[in-house]
């Protein structure tokens, strides 16, 4: 019996074949449509992670009470907890309308309200600085982000990164905090893994790299070097 003989025009057709017969949900399919209309949209804007958390941070329960935010008022305690007053009532008369807004202005980390509440019981002042070095996971998700810059390792205590449906091209693992456990990078345009795999945190035990540009030889490529762990944890922690 012949052997069947590997090319690349082989991997090619498998590739498309396999492509063909995939089964989309409906929210992939959208995505999978749009994709090129996406990156065109996306490629007129240069926003890096550091511009990216403070926009959407000030969406944020915690926009009105971050120092950098308000700097034009005396922070102090007093002022924070009649503020938490004030939005504690004004959530209690929110609207099914308004809940929603609210929600979604609010994915940036888990139980938002919740880790206010216990920063102004620990801060006089909500220190911006403070706030970063404090958090253990941040979701940013579908927005501009295209640079991953060094105001990252700011975050000296960062475990999860979520930065699904942005604009990453290239990701550098020097500028990723240290005790980074998950990384999530699902839908973006990634089409190589060389500068993050260089310095990558050596705790870091999931790497989603699903729905980018990346083809096999560079992943195998990376495994040869023992640069890229065999296998990580599909299953985020809880932050």
């Amino acid at each position: 019996m012949n052997q069947l003989s590997y090319s690349k025009q082989f991997e090619k057709d498998f590739r498309r074949a396999k492509f063909e017969q995939m089964k989309w949900s409906n929210e992939e399919e959208v995505i999978r449509i749009n994709r090129n209309r996406r990156e065109d949209w996306y490629s007129k804007y240069e926003l890096n992670f550091s511009e990216g958390f403070d926009m959407t941070l000030r969406k944020t329960v915690f926009g009105e009470y971050v120092d950098t935010f308000n700097w034009q008022q005396e922070q102090d305690s007093y002022l924070n907890e009649n503020k938490l007053l004030i939005t504690n009532y004004q959530m209690k008369h929110f609207t099914s309308k308004e809940k929603e807004k609210f929600e979604k202005n609010n994915m940036l980390f888990d139980d938002s309200l919740d880790l206010l509440i216990d920063t102004i019981n620990k801060r006089e002042i909500v220190e911006d600085g403070w706030l970063k070095r404090s958090l253990e996971g941040v979701r940013l998700l579908n927005f501009y982000v295209k640079r991953i810059d060094y105001g990252l390792k700011s975050f000296v205590n960062l475990q999860v990164l979520i930065l699904v449906g942005n604009n990453i091209r290239d990701i550098e693992g020097c500028n990723l905090p240290r005790c980074l456990v998950f990384l999530e990078l699902y839908n973006n345009f990634i089409q190589s893994i060389q500068n993050l795999v260089k310095k990558v945190p050596k705790s870091l035990l999931h790497l989603g790299l699903g729905r980018n540009r990346l083809n096999d030889g560079a992943t195998r490529e990376r495994r040869k070097q023992n640069q890229l762990p065999a296998g990580f944890e599909p299953a985020p922690p809880k932050f």
